[in-house]
């Protein structure tokens, strides 16, 4: 593989690396942020149940009064029922007393429902209370390992952009305008290898000259279709010196046989 192509795999490797981290980075960020917030809407729930409950309590202090207010004029009637004298007044204000006690029953039994509905609410206050707290702690013990991952891949980052300095040193201004150029367009891998008469980049087919012109000219080869640039990976090269080598060796024994078989 030319020296060229080595420079530029290195170089590669380390704006992969790069765009590795800062994913890992953002991805963090993200899951840090979703979790926030699940416990803010976790909060605003709580605070809204608690909203739910203080309106129920005012609620029920009004239907304390009214039911209170109720029975007073109760008693009032009453009172003044004893001194009627006429029946038909007296009818008349047993009408009206009944009509109260049946206010005063359909107050208490409005008292009664939201006593029922307050328990629940306090009840459930309870729960999301223990709720909220489990998680705003598991928010906080989560921030830790996160702010812990972020310092650490932020020291890789640091490393590894002075590693991708040095290696853009050892690059001829040209070629290194190239890549830049490709990488800042495919926003990934910019030196790809030739796997079956294949780009790995785009993964159309590559026709059979531009993979002799990679494999044997000291060159950049670029994919016709995607613009990234070739090599041959080491294993399949030493596969083809083996084959060759394999090659040889039977061409070399046939020679012989058939030079026994003359002498024969």
């Amino acid at each position: 593989m030319q020296e060229t192509i080595r420079k530029l795999l290195d170089l590669q490797d380390h704006d992969l690396l790069i765009l590795d981290l800062n994913r890992r980075d953002k991805e963090l960020r993200s899951e840090l942020a979703d979790e926030q917030r699940r416990v803010d809407e976790q909060i605003k729930q709580f605070e809204a149940e608690q909203d739910r409950l203080k309106r129920l309590q005012v609620e029920l202090k009004e239907l304390e009064i009214e039911l209170e207010s109720r029975q007073e004029k109760k008693k009032q009637l009453e009172s003044q029922q004893a001194a009627i004298k006429r029946n038909v007044e007296y009818k008349a204000m047993m009408k009206e007393i009944l009509d109260v006690q049946a206010a005063i029953r359909l107050t208490e039994d409005k008292i009664l429902e939201k006593y029922e509905a307050i328990e629940q609410e306090k009840q459930q206050a309870v729960v999301r209370d223990k709720e909220v707290a489990e998680r705003r702690a598991a928010l906080q013990e989560q921030l830790a390992v996160v702010e812990a991952k972020l310092h650490e891949i932020a020291q890789q980052l640091d490393e590894v952009r002075r590693h991708k300095k040095e290696a853009e040193g050892r690059l001829d201004d040209r070629v290194l305008r190239l890549y830049r150029r490709i990488f800042k367009n495919k926003k990934g891998a910019v030196v790809v290898p030739i796997v079956n008469r294949t780009c790995g980049g785009c993964h159309l087919s590559v026709t059979a000259q531009m993979e002799n012109l990679t494999r044997h000219h000291e060159q950049i080869i670029q994919c016709e279709n995607c613009g990234r640039i070739f090599y041959i990976p080491d294993e399949e090269a030493a596969d083809e010196a083996a084959a060759s080598q394999a090659s040889a060796d039977t061409a070399s024994a046939d020679d012989t046989s058939t030079d026994e078989s003359g002498l024969t």
